[in-house]
């Protein structure tokens, strides 16, 4: 069990905020003027994009004395620009961490929403409140309006235990942080936020989940298509990913089986999902198909050798 040691609040003033970047678009600035009033610093750690990208964060730095960023001369991925971003925000004292991806918006009631959560299941929990080590954003999806989301808003407590929230908007306690480890930098992208929860709840950690959404957001660009009677949402992921879903999905599998059986066979059936409306809509779907076998094959063996998104555009 987690320690029990006090620890403050969420609060703007012990928040910071790590923004991954990678050849952001030029709505960055309004998506993080809308995190300003949630956060007591923000910290943008970019992803070796081009040059006119980094001209802009430059330019945004220059403006807003709260923003600040970290240039990498090579992608490091989500994992490791979120390990970078945890390593400045302990270094400069804050408690608290909120990640996000580049295209999230916060609405105005993010930051409320947050510390509501928190005090609603210290009240209700009491001494495990020293436990947590995520708070999750419930969200609005942006393009697919998602009916999880509508599910949760009829919940009647403002949090659930949840398996693993997205990383984007997720708070994160610093002191659970140190003892949980780094973000896996072998992973780059693809269940990163997954892995990390799964390894806090093995360690005794709890992760929540804020019921009220909070945010808009998306996981890639999905598109519909009908098939029969029904609509389907399809990801259109290149071979490449497909390799590191693959991949990722065989060793956090083969890790966490017998641990979390039940949250590992839904994730598998996620995937043996995705992977049918791959092959009955998508382009180049042998191709693809092919880098998702190659990709668990190496997970199971364990071979993080191969990195396809090293030197790569998006």
């Amino acid at each position: 069990m987690p320690e029990l040691t006090t620890r403050p609040e969420p609060l703007q003033q012990n928040i910071c905020a790590v923004v991954v970047t990678y050849h952001p678009d030029e709505g960055l600035l309004s998506r993080l003027k809308s995190l300003l009033p949630h956060a007591g610093k923000i910290v943008l750690i970019d992803n070796a994009s081009n040059e006119q990208a980094r001209k802009n964060i430059t330019q945004i730095c220059s403006d807003e004395p709260k923003i600040k960023a970290l240039f990498n001369d090579f992608n490091r991925g989500v994992a490791g620009a979120l390990n970078q971003g945890m390593a400045w925000a302990e270094v400069n004292g804050f408690a608290w961490v909120i990640c996000f991806d580049q295209d999230s918006v916060v609405l105005p009631n993010f930051g409320p929403v947050l510390l509501g959560t928190y005090r609603d299941y210290a009240k209700s929990k009491g001494n495990l409140i020293h436990s947590v080590a995520i708070i999750g954003a419930n969200y609005q999806e942006k393009i697919l309006n998602s009916s999880l989301l509508n599910n949760l808003q009829t919940s009647h407590q403002s949090w659930l235990e949840w398996p693993s929230p997205v990383t984007s908007g997720s708070l994160f306690s610093m002191k659970a942080f140190k003892e949980i480890g780094l973000f896996c930098n072998e992973y780059f992208i693809d269940y990163v936020d997954t892995e990390y929860c799964y390894r806090a709840w093995c360690m005794n950690f709890q992760v929540l989940l804020s019921t009220q959404p909070s945010m808009i957001h998306s996981i890639g660009l999905p598109k519909r298509r009908r098939f029969l009677w029904r609509t389907v949402n399809i990801g259109q992921y290149p071979p490449r990913r497909w390799y590191t879903i693959g991949r990722n999905f065989a060793d956090l599998f083969k890790r966490f089986l017998w641990q979390k059986p039940s949250w590992c066979l839904a994730e598998l059936n996620v995937l043996v999902r995705s992977a049918i409306k791959l092959f009955l809509f998508e382009e180049l779907r042998w191709k693809k198909i092919a880098a998702l076998l190659r990709g668990v094959f190496h997970g199971l063996r364990g071979d993080f050798s191969s990195n396809p998104y090293y030197h790569q555009n998006p």
